[in-house]
């Protein structure tokens, strides 16, 4: 059978891409167009830290920004005048899902 994706090897030959990793998946959270505050905990693994990627259900006009943070466990949303600087997306509709990592 064929190998498909990307591969990688380390400088004695040997494989070193561990493909795709087993991610734990802590919860998720719908939030709406327009909606620039709220807060949303999950509850983390003892040793695990969190992080989040947000998935936006469309686009936005690109006139209004929201801040998404997180510490622990707790992921909060607000509002931001620009969209530069870091954890600023567009006010769009769409989901956080927010996964353990390791600290």
């Amino acid at each position: 059978m064929a190998d498909w994706g990307v591969m990688t090897w380390d400088g004695s030959g040997n494989k070193n891409n561990t493909g795709i990793l087993p991610t734990f998946i802590l919860g998720y959270s719908q939030i709406s167009k327009g909606q620039a505050s709220g807060s949303f905990s999950y509850t983390l693994p003892n040793g695990m830290g969190a992080s989040f990627i947000f998935i936006p259900f469309g686009s936005d006009d690109g006139s209004s920004w929201r801040t998404i943070t997180i510490s622990g466990g707790t992921v909060t949303l607000s509002s931001s005048s620009s969209g530069s600087g870091a954890n600023t997306y567009p006010i769009a509709a769409g989901l956080i899902v927010v996964y353990a990592v390791t600290l």
